[in-house]
């Protein structure tokens, strides 16, 4: 129940004037207005007390209460699941450019969400991992082009000839006949001659090669054929009717003997002479070699 209008003493001593609602300036020893009901001392009411802090005390707690808890922002989230993809991806090698692709945007993308309000924690480990990513990423690419070059390398011939002198030194090696030490034998079976793509004459040789290394490789890595007229070295030819020059590149494991056919672009009706040596940078063998007329 408010107060009604009336002299109280305002807890200093002195007689103020309460207008019902709250304290004026007004006290009972400047102005005493005639008429004015005064109350007696014992009466003042405790109610000014109270309105001089006329305030709700629970507004700051609701207003507390209505703020939730801090959320991750959602460009943190982005980051982090971009960061993730990309990190999978960088652990795949056939895969691996997409990595490199995401890895980087991640880095940015958690780089700003760093910046902006929320919990950090999806940004901080987005970061985190597109670093490591990236750093695997590289591991796996020289991964890849090491073992590669390792399997191109282990393809290659790796035993050199060795030639021991004989009295004979004048010797020619037999035709269709490899040296004893040879990791493989080649024969020249036959040769024929068709058109090639554009219609100009070439040759088709027919091989047999038998690999005796202990390594699986195919003819054309094992070997070096060549074909030659009036003895300049004819280009391979491309025939689309009459040869199968994918054999050639087939693998050939230790032991195995395939077919193989070469094609040879013909410069003019002279003979040719097939020779085939061991691809070799260091004086390689002869394995074999015939001359096929063509006119």
């Amino acid at each position: 129940m408010d107060t009604p209008a009336g002299w109280y003493d305002d807890g200093s001593g002195r007689q103020r004037w309460w207008d019902g609602q709250q304290w004026t300036d007004q006290y009972a020893d400047a102005v005493i207005a005639p008429g004015a009901p005064v109350a007696p001392f014992t009466a003042a009411p405790s109610a000014p007390y109270a309105a001089t802090a006329p305030h709700d005390t629970t507004a700051p707690y609701s207003a507390a209460a209505s703020v939730g808890p801090v959320k991750p922002h959602v460009l943190g989230i982005i980051a982090l699941v971009v960061a993730a993809l990309g990190f999978v991806f960088a652990c795949i090698p056939g895969a691996l450019i997409v990595g490199w692709v995401l890895l980087p945007i991640a880095f940015i993308l958690s780089i700003v969400a760093l910046f902006l309000k929320g919990k950090k924690w999806p940004a901080i480990i987005g970061l985190i991992l597109s670093v490591v990513g990236t750093i695997v990423g590289f591991i796996v690419f020289f991964f890849v082009i090491a073992t590669a070059a390792s399997d191109v390398i282990s393809k290659l011939p790796t035993a050199l000839p060795t030639i021991e002198a004989s009295a004979d030194s004048g010797a020619t090696q037999p035709a269709d006949e490899a040296p004893a030490d040879s990791s493989y034998v080649v024969t020249i079976d036959s040769a024929t001659t068709v058109p090639d793509y554009a219609g100009n004459p070439a040759l088709v040789v027919n091989y047999t090669f038998t690999n005796n290394s202990a390594k699986t490789v195919p003819f054309v890595v094992a070997v070096r054929a060549q074909a030659f007229q009036n003895g300049v070295e004819l280009a391979p030819g491309i025939v689309t009717d009459g040869a199968d020059m994918a054999t050639a590149a087939a693998d050939v494991k230790p032991g195995a003997t395939a077919t193989v056919q070469w094609a040879y672009s013909l410069a003019d009706t002279s003979d040719v002479t097939v020779e085939v040596r061991e691809l070799s940078p260091f004086d390689p063998p002869l394995l074999a070699t015939k001359t096929f007329p063509v006119g």
